[in-house]
C-alpha cells in the first residue's frame, strides 16, 4: 500500500506557462524554474519539468482561442502570434510526453 503523498516533493509535476506569464514573472514562474534548476521540485531523479510555450498568451491553455475567429482573437489579444490549435497541440504533446515518461518511471519503479 502506498502511503499519501504529503509535499511538492514526493509528487511529479509539470508546469506549463505561457510565454506572456513567463516574461513578465506571473504565475510564481521564476520561482518555480528556479526550484526546478535547484532540483527541488518533485522527487529525486523524478520526471518533474518546467516549460514555456512560445508565442503563446496565457487564454490559449483553454479552449476559448480556438473558439474564436482568429482575426477577433488577435485584434482582442486574446491569442499570441501563433495559431491557438498549434498551441494546443503542442501543450497537450508536451502534457503526453509528460504523463508516458511518469507513468514508465513508475512501471520501472525507479
Amino acid at each position: 500500500e502506498k502511503s499519501l503523498r504529503k509535499s511538492i516533493h514526493d509528487v511529479n509535476m509539470l508546469f506549463l506557462y505561457s510565454e506572456e506569464w513567463a516574461e513578465k514573472g506571473w504565475g510564481r514562474s521564476r520561482q518555480v524554474r528556479g526550484m526546478h534548476e535547484r532540483h527541488e521540485l518533485g522527487p529525486k531523479n523524478g520526471t518533474s519539468d518546467v516549460g514555456v510555450i512560445r508565442k503563446a498568451h496565457h487564454s490559449e491553455f483553454s479552449d476559448t482561442c480556438m473558439l474564436t475567429p482568429l482575426w477577433l482573437a488577435r485584434a482582442t489579444g486574446l491569442t499570441g502570434s501563433r495559431n491557438p490549435h498549434d498551441t494546443a497541440d503542442e501543450i497537450a504533446c508536451r502534457t503526453v510526453e509528460f504523463l508516458e515518461a511518469s507513468k514508465k518511471k513508475e512501471c520501472l519503479g525507479t
